[in-house]
Protein backbone atom coordinates (compact mmCIF):
# COMPACT_ATOMS: atom_id res chain seq x y z
CA UNK A 1 0.00 0.00 0.00
CA UNK A 2 1.26 3.63 -1.29
CA UNK A 3 1.63 6.12 1.88
CA UNK A 4 1.48 9.57 1.19
CA UNK A 5 0.58 11.51 -1.65
CA UNK A 6 1.71 10.40 -5.00
CA UNK A 7 3.82 11.86 -7.46
CA UNK A 8 2.51 14.36 -10.48
CA UNK A 9 2.11 12.41 -13.10
CA UNK A 10 0.95 14.52 -16.43
CA UNK A 11 -0.59 12.36 -18.26
CA UNK A 12 -3.60 11.42 -14.99
CA UNK A 13 -6.36 13.79 -14.33
CA UNK A 14 -6.84 15.76 -11.76
CA UNK A 15 -9.69 17.21 -10.17
CA UNK A 16 -10.46 20.33 -7.67
CA UNK A 17 -8.19 19.56 -4.00
CA UNK A 18 -6.15 16.58 -5.36
CA UNK A 19 -2.68 16.32 -3.65
CA UNK A 20 0.82 15.84 -5.65
CA UNK A 21 4.05 15.46 -4.77
CA UNK A 22 6.95 17.00 -7.28
CA UNK A 23 9.36 14.57 -6.67
CA UNK A 24 11.50 16.99 -4.54
CA UNK A 25 9.13 17.20 -1.50
CA UNK A 26 6.77 19.83 -2.48
CA UNK A 27 3.22 19.42 -2.37
CA UNK A 28 0.70 20.86 -4.83
CA UNK A 29 -2.95 21.06 -4.33
CA UNK A 30 -5.75 21.26 -7.83
CA UNK A 31 -7.73 24.34 -8.23
CA UNK A 32 -9.17 22.40 -11.43
CA UNK A 33 -11.28 19.99 -12.56
CA UNK A 34 -9.95 17.87 -15.63
CA UNK A 35 -6.80 19.05 -14.64
CA UNK A 36 -4.34 17.11 -17.08
CA UNK A 37 -1.04 17.85 -18.32
CA UNK A 38 -0.56 21.43 -16.74
CA UNK A 39 2.69 22.17 -15.25
CA UNK A 40 2.74 22.57 -11.91
CA UNK A 41 4.31 25.93 -11.69
CA UNK A 42 1.20 27.24 -13.50
CA UNK A 43 -1.17 29.10 -10.79
CA UNK A 44 -4.30 28.68 -12.77
CA UNK A 45 -3.72 25.19 -12.00
CA UNK A 46 -1.87 24.46 -9.02
CA UNK A 47 -0.85 26.04 -5.72
CA UNK A 48 1.91 25.41 -3.40
CA UNK A 49 1.39 23.90 0.06
CA UNK A 50 4.08 23.99 1.56
CA UNK A 51 6.65 26.37 2.17
CA UNK A 52 9.79 27.33 -0.57
CA UNK A 53 12.80 29.07 0.59
CA UNK A 54 14.33 31.25 -1.66
CA UNK A 55 17.73 33.58 -0.88
CA UNK A 56 18.35 36.51 -2.94
CA UNK A 57 21.06 39.61 -3.10
CA UNK A 58 20.18 41.30 -6.20
CA UNK A 59 17.09 42.73 -8.33
CA UNK A 60 14.35 39.43 -7.94
CA UNK A 61 11.60 38.36 -9.91
CA UNK A 62 9.69 36.53 -7.67
CA UNK A 63 8.41 33.60 -8.62
CA UNK A 64 4.90 32.28 -8.01
CA UNK A 65 6.49 29.56 -6.71
CA UNK A 66 8.19 31.12 -3.69
CA UNK A 67 6.96 31.77 -0.69
CA UNK A 68 9.65 33.01 1.61
CA UNK A 69 12.16 35.36 0.42
CA UNK A 70 15.51 35.98 2.48
CA UNK A 71 16.71 39.61 1.03
CA UNK A 72 20.42 40.63 1.44
CA UNK A 73 21.06 43.83 0.34
CA UNK A 74 24.91 44.25 2.00
CA UNK A 75 26.12 44.34 -1.42
CA UNK A 76 23.86 47.29 -2.26
CA UNK A 77 20.04 48.24 -1.93
CA UNK A 78 17.98 46.49 -4.80
CA UNK A 79 14.48 45.36 -5.34
CA UNK A 80 12.23 42.15 -5.30
CA UNK A 81 9.30 42.79 -7.52
CA UNK A 82 6.33 40.42 -7.04
CA UNK A 83 4.43 38.50 -10.21
CA UNK A 84 1.29 40.23 -11.20
CA UNK A 85 -1.71 39.93 -8.83
CA UNK A 86 -3.66 38.84 -11.95
CA UNK A 87 -1.22 35.60 -12.13
CA UNK A 88 -1.85 34.09 -8.61
CA UNK A 89 -4.09 32.64 -7.43
CA UNK A 90 -6.16 34.52 -4.69
CA UNK A 91 -4.63 33.51 -1.10
CA UNK A 92 -1.46 33.33 -2.41
CA UNK A 93 0.47 34.58 0.46
CA UNK A 94 4.47 35.77 0.50
CA UNK A 95 6.94 36.41 3.13
CA UNK A 96 9.99 38.62 2.88
CA UNK A 97 12.49 39.67 5.13
CA UNK A 98 15.60 41.41 4.91
CA UNK A 99 18.56 39.53 6.58
CA UNK A 100 21.42 41.85 6.70
CA UNK A 101 22.68 44.12 8.76
CA UNK A 102 23.49 47.12 6.54
CA UNK A 103 21.49 50.22 5.80
CA UNK A 104 21.02 48.93 2.95
CA UNK A 105 16.99 48.55 1.84
CA UNK A 106 15.26 46.03 0.30
CA UNK A 107 12.48 47.37 -1.49
CA UNK A 108 9.30 44.65 -2.35
CA UNK A 109 7.61 45.92 -5.42
CA UNK A 110 4.35 45.29 -6.45
CA UNK A 111 3.99 44.38 -10.36
CA UNK A 112 3.37 47.62 -12.52
CA UNK A 113 0.74 49.04 -10.54
CA UNK A 114 -0.40 46.41 -8.16
CA UNK A 115 -0.53 47.56 -4.56
CA UNK A 116 0.59 46.82 -1.57
CA UNK A 117 -2.18 47.60 0.75
CA UNK A 118 -2.69 50.87 -0.52
CA UNK A 119 1.14 51.45 -1.83
CA UNK A 120 3.16 50.11 -4.04
CA UNK A 121 6.39 49.45 -2.46
CA UNK A 122 7.40 48.25 0.69
CA UNK A 123 10.29 48.85 2.20
CA UNK A 124 12.63 46.81 4.76
CA UNK A 125 15.44 49.09 6.09
CA UNK A 126 16.06 46.96 9.49
CA UNK A 127 18.23 43.74 9.94
CA UNK A 128 15.64 40.76 10.56
CA UNK A 129 12.28 43.30 9.39
CA UNK A 130 9.76 41.16 7.48
CA UNK A 131 6.36 41.90 5.88
CA UNK A 132 3.63 38.65 4.96
CA UNK A 133 1.73 39.41 2.25
CA UNK A 134 -1.33 37.88 0.42
CA UNK A 135 -3.61 38.61 -2.54
CA UNK A 136 -6.75 38.79 -2.57
CA UNK A 137 -7.82 38.62 -6.11
CA UNK A 138 -6.91 42.86 -6.80
CA UNK A 139 -3.99 44.34 -4.26
CA UNK A 140 -1.40 42.41 -1.90
CA UNK A 141 -3.18 42.96 1.21
CA UNK A 142 -0.33 43.20 4.24
CA UNK A 143 -1.40 40.22 7.14
CA UNK A 144 1.70 40.73 9.07
CA UNK A 145 4.76 42.62 9.44
CA UNK A 146 7.51 43.68 11.86
CA UNK A 147 8.48 46.78 13.56
CA UNK A 148 9.59 49.86 10.78
CA UNK A 149 12.78 51.28 10.49
CA UNK A 150 14.46 53.19 13.58
CA UNK A 151 16.73 56.17 13.30
CA UNK A 152 18.70 57.72 16.00
CA UNK A 153 20.90 60.82 16.03
CA UNK A 154 24.04 62.08 17.41
CA UNK A 155 24.19 63.19 20.68
CA UNK A 156 23.49 67.07 20.95
CA UNK A 157 25.94 67.41 23.58
CA UNK A 158 25.76 70.93 25.52
CA UNK A 159 23.24 72.86 23.26
CA UNK A 160 22.08 76.14 24.47
CA UNK A 161 20.48 79.34 22.68
CA UNK A 162 18.71 82.54 23.75
CA UNK A 163 17.01 83.06 20.09
CA UNK A 164 13.65 83.74 20.19
CA UNK A 165 13.26 82.13 17.01
CA UNK A 166 13.43 78.60 16.58
CA UNK A 167 17.40 77.68 16.21
CA UNK A 168 18.30 73.68 15.08
CA UNK A 169 19.80 72.03 18.03
CA UNK A 170 23.09 70.61 16.96
CA UNK A 171 22.99 66.94 15.57
CA UNK A 172 19.72 65.80 16.54
CA UNK A 173 18.71 65.10 12.89
CA UNK A 174 17.21 61.74 11.77
CA UNK A 175 16.29 60.37 8.14
CA UNK A 176 14.08 57.55 7.73
CA UNK A 177 11.88 55.80 4.86
CA UNK A 178 8.82 54.60 6.25
CA UNK A 179 5.85 52.51 4.68
CA UNK A 180 2.72 54.34 6.15
CA UNK A 181 2.81 53.67 9.18
CA UNK A 182 3.11 55.83 12.49
CA UNK A 183 6.38 57.50 13.39
CA UNK A 184 7.19 57.89 17.04
CA UNK A 185 9.32 61.18 17.82
CA UNK A 186 10.93 61.11 20.97
CA UNK A 187 14.20 61.90 22.87
CA UNK A 188 16.69 59.47 24.73
CA UNK A 189 18.46 60.31 27.42
CA UNK A 190 19.93 63.86 28.99
CA UNK A 191 17.60 66.41 29.23
CA UNK A 192 15.69 69.76 28.72
CA UNK A 193 15.80 72.81 30.05
CA UNK A 194 15.62 76.66 30.48
CA UNK A 195 17.36 79.50 32.78
CA UNK A 196 16.87 83.22 33.08
CA UNK A 197 18.69 85.93 34.68
CA UNK A 198 14.95 87.83 35.22
CA UNK A 199 11.83 86.93 37.40
CA UNK A 200 10.69 84.40 34.26
CA UNK A 201 12.21 81.59 32.36
CA UNK A 202 10.57 80.81 28.93
CA UNK A 203 11.79 78.26 26.50
CA UNK A 204 9.80 76.19 23.79
CA UNK A 205 11.44 72.90 22.16
CA UNK A 206 9.49 71.79 18.76
CA UNK A 207 10.22 68.60 16.40
CA UNK A 208 9.87 69.07 12.71
CA UNK A 209 9.06 67.42 9.52
CA UNK A 210 11.70 69.17 7.49
CA UNK A 211 9.87 72.21 7.46
CA UNK A 212 6.32 71.36 8.84
CA UNK A 213 5.92 72.15 12.73
CA UNK A 214 4.91 69.36 14.73
CA UNK A 215 4.32 68.86 19.04
CA UNK A 216 5.54 71.98 20.65
CA UNK A 217 6.68 71.47 24.39
CA UNK A 218 7.66 74.35 26.89
CA UNK A 219 9.53 74.92 30.09
CA UNK A 220 8.78 77.74 32.29
CA UNK A 221 9.78 79.02 35.41
CA UNK A 222 8.42 81.68 37.08
CA UNK A 223 8.76 84.03 40.89
CA UNK A 224 7.40 86.85 41.90
CA UNK A 225 10.49 88.93 42.19
CA UNK A 226 13.83 87.86 41.84
CA UNK A 227 15.73 85.38 39.51
CA UNK A 228 13.69 82.47 38.22
CA UNK A 229 14.74 78.90 38.99
CA UNK A 230 16.29 76.86 36.57
CA UNK A 231 14.27 74.04 35.28
CA UNK A 232 15.44 71.07 33.48
CA UNK A 233 13.03 68.00 32.43
CA UNK A 234 13.92 64.64 31.03
CA UNK A 235 14.66 64.32 27.47
CA UNK A 236 12.11 60.91 27.58
CA UNK A 237 9.18 63.30 28.47
CA UNK A 238 9.42 65.30 24.83
CA UNK A 239 7.73 63.03 22.30
CA UNK A 240 5.22 62.88 19.42
CA UNK A 241 3.67 61.02 17.00
CA UNK A 242 3.14 61.56 13.73
CA UNK A 243 1.73 60.38 10.94
CA UNK A 244 2.78 61.59 7.35
CA UNK A 245 2.20 58.54 5.39
CA UNK A 246 4.26 56.42 3.51
CA UNK A 247 7.79 58.05 2.17
CA UNK A 248 11.28 59.48 3.48
CA UNK A 249 11.10 62.68 5.63
CA UNK A 250 13.96 64.10 7.73
CA UNK A 251 13.03 64.99 10.99
CA UNK A 252 14.86 67.82 13.55
CA UNK A 253 14.47 69.45 16.53
CA UNK A 254 14.16 73.16 17.43
CA UNK A 255 14.46 75.55 20.60
CA UNK A 256 13.70 78.78 21.34
CA UNK A 257 13.08 81.13 24.16
CA UNK A 258 10.14 83.64 24.62
CA UNK A 259 10.76 87.55 24.10
CA UNK A 260 11.60 90.11 26.80
CA UNK A 261 12.75 87.01 28.97
CA UNK A 262 16.31 87.04 29.52
CA UNK A 263 16.29 83.42 29.07
CA UNK A 264 18.48 80.91 28.14
CA UNK A 265 17.45 77.25 26.73
CA UNK A 266 18.81 73.97 26.52
CA UNK A 267 19.09 70.68 25.19
CA UNK A 268 21.98 68.46 27.11
CA UNK A 269 23.57 65.36 25.86
CA UNK A 270 20.32 63.96 24.17
CA UNK A 271 19.20 62.05 21.10
CA UNK A 272 16.28 62.38 18.86
CA UNK A 273 15.19 58.75 18.02
CA UNK A 274 12.40 58.55 15.14
CA UNK A 275 10.76 54.86 14.30
CA UNK A 276 8.00 53.43 12.40
CA UNK A 277 4.96 51.76 14.32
Amino acid sequence: MQVGVAEYDAGTTYYIGDLVNDGNGYIYQSLANANIGNALYNPTYWQAQNGTYSAQSSTYSILTTDSFVALAASGGAFTATLPGIATVPIGKRYTLKKVDSSTNAATVKGNSTDAIDSSNTFVLTNQYQFVTIQSNGAVWEIVAKSGGSTQVSSSSSAFSTTSTSGVAVTNLSVTITTNGGPVCLSLSGGNVGVSSTGNMANAAFQFFRGSTGLGLYSAISEVGSGTAPTVYIPGSAVSFIDTPGPGTYTYTLQASVAAATSSTAYVNNTELVAYER
